[in-house]
């Protein structure tokens, strides 16, 4: 049994396996099918040169009308892991200003998408990790992959992290993060990751010469993703 939620974690398998992409045309896809979804970004890091929920919102063509306290709760200029970001700035993630801007964000949207920092188990601060925070507030996950060489490794290591802590791993996503690629490994990466897990793959990403613009190639990865969400949340 899962606690009931309209929450949904994004996490991946490191820095720049393209969570921030994925979670933009997820949210593009969400709100073209006319669920009012919105994204969170919990911590964001080198604020003033990135913000990635206003990416997802760019890539969706809506404009965040929420308070960007809701959408953003934690902003740190250094370019880092939460944890050090914060120590820069004397500071510490205040998970509770978290747990309430997201409280707000459930109440009034039929979806949130969470996307996490850096990998499952970044740290927020020297004794919690990303992963901990999301089992604590009882969020199944979807795990973003870099489809390159080694990710095997990688997605199998982060979907057994989340079990750990008995985290639902609703499903798997696969990113093309080079425009080029060995195609028989990337092919392989994809099956062995989904026979080894047993976890349903919703589809790949390519590589997007403009991940500004939803790609319309998203939409199976979309209704994949919204037959599992209907199945979980019942």
């Amino acid at each position: 049994m899962h606690s009931k939620t309209n929450a949904v974690f994004i996490t991946g398998t490191d820095t720049d396996a393209g969570k921030t992409i994925f979670c933009a045309q997820l949210l593009a896809f969400l709100r073209a099918q006319g669920i009012d979804t919105i994204s969170q970004k919990w911590v964001q890091t080198g604020w003033g040169k990135i913000d990635d929920a206003a990416f997802h919102a760019g890539v969706a063509g809506i404009s965040n009308s929420e308070p960007l306290n809701l959408v953003v709760p934690i902003r740190f200029a250094y370019t880092a892991s939460p944890h050090l970001a914060a120590k820069m700035e004397n500071r510490a993630v205040d998970t509770e200003a978290i747990k309430l801007a997201l409280d707000e964000l459930t109440n009034r949207h039929e979806i949130v998408l969470c996307e996490g920092s850096g990998g499952a188990l970044a740290p927020l601060s020297d004794n919690l990790l990303i992963s901990d925070f999301a089992a604590q507030l009882g969020l199944p996950a979807i795990v973003v992959v870099a489809n390159k060489l080694g990710c095997i490794n990688h997605a199998l290591m982060t979907i057994e992290s989340l079990r750990s802590r008995n985290i639902d791993v609703l499903g798997i996503v696969f990113t093309r993060v080079s425009a080029e690629a060995d195609e028989i490994i990337a092919a392989d990466n994809i099956e062995t990751i989904r026979a080894i897990s047993g976890e349903v793959v919703f589809g790949e990403i390519g590589w997007l010469k403009d991940p500004s613009k939803y790609t319309p190639d998203f939409d199976a990865i979309g209704r994949s993703f919204l037959k599992r969400w209907s199945d979980y949340i019942g």
